[in-house]
């Protein structure tokens, strides 16, 4: 990230669509909150440099997360309590969006690590659920991996015959 930074930044590689959408620059601001992984909590440079980049603190944010949640999510009462949080936190994440941020809200929803939380959650049931599968899981396995596999070659399928776009 930091050679792409400095290259377009000097000039030598053309800016990305993301940085002509948002009034930012490549700014020593910009660069600190990427490689520092805090440029998910401002939408106008979260993916300024290589364009495909905002998943990154994302992912940051969720890993460092995960065992406090894990290590509350022992019980299935609690699981529920904590993607019934998840769940809110998506919701209210959206709705300050709307209010408050003037220059695509959703982009901010979009690339804000809460909006991500129910899809982490969702690995915390894998995770749980490796250690001791369901009965049910065991017995439907094959169903299970079939119907997975064919709702993953949809949305491939789906994801190739749509062209990418600027919101």
């Amino acid at each position: 990230m930091t050679l792409v930074f400095f290259l377009t930044r000097d000039g030598w590689l053309p800016h990305n669509d993301w940085i002509k959408y948002f009034p930012s620059d490549l700014s020593v601001y910009n660069y600190l909150m990427h490689v520092s992984g805090l440029s998910c909590f401002d939408h106008s440079i979260a993916n300024t440099i290589l364009g495909v980049e905002w998943t990154i603190p994302i992912e940051l944010f969720w890993y460092a997360a995960l065992p406090a949640v894990l290590a509350y999510t022992d019980s299935k009462k609690r699981f529920l309590v904590a993607f019934f949080c998840a769940i809110a936190g998506v919701a209210v994440t959206k709705g300050l969006a709307y209010l408050l941020i003037e220059n695509s809200p959703g982009l901010f929803v979009k690339w804000f690590p809460t909006s991500h939380g129910p899809y982490f959650l969702v690995g915390v049931i894998a995770y749980r659920w490796r250690q001791a599968p369901p009965v049910w899981m065991q017995k439907h396995a094959d169903r299970i991996v079939v119907g997975s596999l064919n709702a993953l070659g949809k949305r491939l399928a789906d994801t190739i015959n749509k062209k990418p776009r600027l919101p």
